[in-house]
């Protein structure tokens, strides 16, 4: 039976009383008899001995204080004529002191839930204020208006709250508290520990910051923590701000140390197609080569080379790295090339020339005009992308055979894509997941191809049979498979120099020269028979797009820096004296700053008296000597542990080691930054501020600095 009553907090009607009465006579008996249990073991332990002895006095203050304020509460009753069936309204006994001192009438307009609105009348002047309300909290509205009408009354209202605040002062200094302060710092330490951990996994996990207010994450906090009281939303959000400051500033400091690095530069557009501009910078510190984030900004326009420019040149002047940055890494796109060789700039084959003739000279940099200080760095192509436009072409020289079976692979993937039957059954029998081309990476059309012959070659006729029962026309036959073989064949080189380019953390454009040649070698070596065209296609798309770096001072010093490659990519005697040569004409440029050079080892080199005849004491200054004792030495150990261990014997190699692999051969690592912004910047996240989408991703990509 349903039953109604009117309700008041913690009382309601005696409806209900007298219903359960009738219909549950013995559990209400039950119900009452345990209420007369806990009244009695409430007075037992108020009446107790030690309660009668400890807390007399507290409690009689609290009598006294209570019936004061009953005797208050009966006045105004009294003098605003009010019922006293008003003393049971909870709202009466939370309005704010500002309220119930200046004005009357008060009367409360239930807009929603959550907007709740206050309506009173000045006492002095009559006028009707109106104001949002929280409990004994309302907004401006009343207050304004009283210091404007009553100022002097309302200047004697303020004074009487500096005693209620000395008092209190006062009880939180007195002796009993200091005991209990110890304490409290303590657990004041641990609740900002937690907001600041809870800042940090909002940041890291991508979270939004309305997660502070998820019930289920309040759950999990009260069971973990039960003394913890989760912040406000607007709090969070300044706790999360304030650990993406603090981001920004340790990445100042530590950019401030660094001798040399590289720039990674590129356009991102997000799910609303709003254009953001992306820079982050590579640099080797303390024998690691680390990748850091320093911006994804909106552009206010379209993104032209001008604008590019302009964005670069700031976004490199707020992090004052102008006279430290020594390369770009970006695309091939034209906005890009521009940018890169933008008019009003000056550009330098190597920014790192300018550093070294200023240091000459003793010219500091700050002491350069601010219309010269504006040099872009020499301009280097993501190879990762490079290696897209060689595949694409590559593939456009096949014959129209070949065209047509890339575009029957495409549209059986697809047709079996639209039939969730057919994907299962490809997966349960082959145990093999069938990918799809994207036009933007070719190497999901290298995976693509890989998967269909490794499902025909374990259950030869799956995918035809799948093809007749999807009633499609595009079925492969014997001829067809042995091509894509050949195209796999063709293709894999070109993917494994893909993936090694992209490498996190390891100094790839070592890696450039030696896998140029590799490649070249690799795709001349296939043998075909269906693939004739591609095979040729590939090698000219090479020639092409990469023969240049065979010839680019910035890639032979590279590879010869890596210690297990050296000269061994060099195809003769006349190469290997040229690339000597290169490394040698820049090593003569590098200026040490007056460093003295270490001693090499010898059997003198520790000795005072024949210290003069240690073995290359004499010609150690020399860059031959240098290069020549580097190229000797037989370790292979890894580029970034042998010139940190060895930076000392090899100090201008050690040199050109910071500045040339600091360089990246791909712009991966600001890919991946893209792809968290992408999951900030989702789209129930879609009115994210673009600053606080910038300072959440900086802070996202460099969190070891959180």
């Amino acid at each position: 039976k349903v039953i109604t009553g009117s309700w008041k907090p913690k009382r309601v009607t005696s409806n209900f009383n007298s219903h359960v009465k009738v219909c549950s006579p013995i559990s209400f008996r039950i119900f009452e008899d345990s209420k007369v249990s806990r009244k009695r073991k409430l007075w037992e332990a108020n009446t107790s001995p030690v309660s009668l002895k400890t807390f007399a006095t507290a409690t009689d203050g609290m009598t006294i204080e209570h019936e004061d304020t009953k005797d208050a509460i009966a006045k105004y009753l009294t003098a605003s004529v009010c019922p006293v069936s008003e003393i049971e309204n909870e709202e009466f006994i939370k309005l704010p002191a500002v309220v119930t001192e200046f004005y009357k009438d008060t009367e409360f307009v239930n807009k929603s839930e959550q907007d709740v609105k206050l309506k009173a009348s000045c006492t002095n002047c009559k006028k009707v204020i109106t104001g949002s309300w929280k409990p004994t909290r309302v907004t401006s509205n009343f207050i304004s208006h009283v210091k404007v009408c009553s100022p002097v009354a309302f200047k004697s209202f303020e004074h009487t709250k500096a005693p209620r605040k000395r008092k209190l002062f006062d009880a939180k200094s007195s002796p009993v508290s200091e005991e209990f302060s110890a304490a409290n710092d303590t657990m004041t330490m641990q609740h900002e520990n937690i907001t600041g951990a809870i800042a940090k996994y909002l940041i890291t996990s991508m979270r939004p910051i309305s997660e502070i207010e998820n019930e289920d994450f309040i759950e999990l906090l009260s069971t973990l923590t039960p003394y913890y009281h989760p912040p406000s939303r607007r709090v969070m959000g300044s706790a999360v701000l304030a650990k993406c400051e603090h981001v920004m500033t340790a990445l100042k400091s530590e950019l401030s140390s660094v001798m040399y690095c590289t720039g990674q530069a590129d356009i991102w557009s997000s799910q609303r197609m709003h254009g953001y501009f992306g820079m982050a910078v590579s640099y080797i510190q303390s024998g690691s080569l680390r990748t850091r984030l320093l911006a994804c900004r909106k552009f206010l326009g379209s993104p032209t080379g001008e604008r590019i420019s302009d964005m670069f040149c700031c976004v490199i002047e707020e992090f004052e790295i102008t006279h430290t940055l020594c390369a770009l890494v970006t695309d091939s796109a034209a906005t890009m090339i521009k940018a890169a060789s933008a008019d009003d700039s000056v550009n330098c084959h190597d920014q790192s020339d300018i550093s070294e003739a200023l240091t000459r000279l003793g010219i500091e940099w700050e002491c350069v005009p601010e219309c010269v200080k504006r040099i872009l760095p020499v301009r280097h192509s993501c190879m990762a992308r490079t290696l897209q436009l060689v595949v694409n072409d590559g593939l456009k020289e096949g014959t129209d055979k070949i065209q047509q079976l890339i575009g029957k692979c495409k549209e059986l993937v697809s047709s079996i894509h639209l039939s969730a039957k057919a994907t299962v059954e490809i997966e349960n029998e082959a145990q093999q997941h069938l990918p799809a081309a994207a036009s933007t990476r070719w190497n999901s059309m290298f995976s693509m191809f890989e998967a269909i012959v490794k499902i025909e070659s374990t259950h030869r006729g799956l995918l035809s049979r799948i093809a007749d029962e999807l009633g499609s026309s595009f079925s492969l036959v014997a001829k067809d498979i042995a091509a894509l073989k050949e195209l796999c064949a063709l293709l894999e080189p070109i993917a494994t120099a893909t993936a090694r380019l992209e490498a996190d953390n390891v100094p790839t454009s070592g890696m450039v020269l030696p896998v140029v040649i590799g490649l070249s070698k690799a795709v001349d070596k296939v043998q075909t028979v269906y693939c004739k065209s591609v095979k040729i296609g590939l090698l000219n798309s090479l020639t092409r797009w990469l023969d240049y770096v065979k010839s680019e001072d910035h890639y032979i010093l590279s590879a010869i820096l890596i210690p297990r490659f050296k000269l061994k990519w060099t195809s003769g005697l006349a190469e290997e004296q040229m690339a000597t040569s290169r490394i040698i004409e820049h090593m003569d440029r590098i200026c040490l700053d007056g460093q003295p050079l270490q001693p090499s080892e010898g059997e003198f080199a520790n000795d005072g008296l024949f210290g003069f005849m240690a073995i290359h004491d004499r010609d150690l200054n020399s860059t031959a000597s240098e290069i020549g004792a580097y190229l000797a030495d037989v370790s292979t150990m890894d580029a970034l542990a042998f010139w940190s261990t060895h930076q000392d014997k090899y100090p201008r190699l050690y040199r050109l080691h910071l500045i040339h692999h600091s360089v990246p051969a791909t712009s991966a690592a600001l890919e991946r930054c893209f792809s968290s912004a992408g999951y900030i910047a989702s789209a129930p996240r879609s009115s994210l501020a673009d600053d606080l989408l910038e300072n959440f991703l900086i802070a996202k990509c460099n969190a070891d600095l959180l």
